[in-house]
């Protein structure tokens, strides 16, 4: 007569999530059943975090931009402190010839932490080298964002867990064509789309540019800006035109974008699908998710609020 044992262990693993694995064997006569249990548990987080990269145009016709960009960033910086986001901000431009990607500033990451966020994304625009070369914009934050950067000149700036919100300030249209190659719009939509999967994550660019079809006049003037609006359309980010003679405003409104929880939970295992339940707080969620298999992840439709617990128990896929 056959014997069903059940065995069950408990593992801990990252990001405060933890995993009980149940096993059923059949003992003596039959082999192992493939029936294995898993049950993992994750919190929301109690502050959305977001990594903001400012990439900025410092050509000579952007003087007044400029201005307006760094009186518009105090209550940019306000609303990211009145939604209490746990944010880090870098600043960069869109000529790789002379910044080369490297995020600028002392420190080169900007947080609530400092005595005054605003006056140190002013000393780091001012900082800023004019530009001289191509104003690639795409290329550069691509580039401020991908190793050698990231683990040396921008260290640290790049969080695991954090959204990730891109904005591109210039009076021109992007001209990544010498660093990218095809279609640099096509390769920074796939390039937010990875961090947006590696992170669970939303990423996406924001574009304070000229608007299509003919550019516009006031403050400096400015062409449209058509590659930064087609990244900022299929990533989700805002398109704002750089002539607004409110522009101050405008800036300040892209903080309230960057306010965004976690929809997404990576998985240890890959679970089989019917197997999946989903509790929240204790309460069994029967629809407002799914689960995906490349990586393997529970996905919600709408963020879970702050600091609830989520669990989910799957039979795991078995060779």
């Amino acid at each position: 007569m056959n014997r069903t044992t059940l065995l069950t262990s408990t593992c801990l693993v990252l990001f405060g999530s933890a995993c009980v694995v149940e096993n059923y064997f059949d003992d003596p006569d039959d082999l192992v059943v493939d029936q294995v249990w898993v049950s993992e548990t994750f919190f929301q987080a109690p502050l959305p975090k977001v990594d903001i990269l400012w990439v900025v145009d410092t050509t000579g016709s952007m003087t007044e931009e400029l201005a307006s960009l760094k009186s518009g960033f105090v209550d940019f910086v306000e609303d990211l402190e009145l939604e209490e986001l746990n944010y880090q901000i870098g600043i960069t431009s869109t000529d790789l010839t002379s910044s080369g990607g490297v995020l600028q500033g002392n420190p080169w990451i900007i947080t609530s932490e400092l005595e005054s966020p605003a006056v140190s994304f002013a000393e780091a625009i001012d900082g800023l080298p004019q530009s001289v070369g191509e104003e690639a914009g795409l290329a550069s934050f691509m580039s401020a964002l991908t190793d050698p950067l990231l683990s040396e000149d921008n260290r640290g700036f790049r969080r695991n867990d954090a959204a990730l919100h891109v904005i591109v300030v210039s009076d021109s249209d992007d001209d990544s064509d010498d660093y990218i190659g095809g279609l640099p719009e096509v390769e920074a939509v796939r390039f937010l789309a990875d961090q947006a999967t590696r992170t669970g994550a939303p990423a996406w660019l924001s574009a304070v540019v000229g608007p299509e079809p003919i550019g516009c006049v006031g403050q400096g003037g400015a062409v449209p800006g058509t590659a930064y609006i087609a990244v900022a359309e299929a990533s989700g980010g805002e398109v704002l035109s750089l002539c607004d003679p409110e522009l101050s405003e405008l800036f300040a409104g892209l903080g309230m974008l960057s306010f965004s929880y976690p929809v997404s939970f990576e998985l240890q295992g890959l679970a089989v699908p019917d197997s999946v339940s989903v509790t929240v707080d204790g309460e069994p969620e029967d629809s407002g998710w799914a689960v995906e298999s490349d990586p393997p992840r529970l996905v919600f439709e709408a963020a879970p609020e702050a600091g609830v617990e989520i669990e989910i128990r799957y039979r795991l896929e078995q060779g």
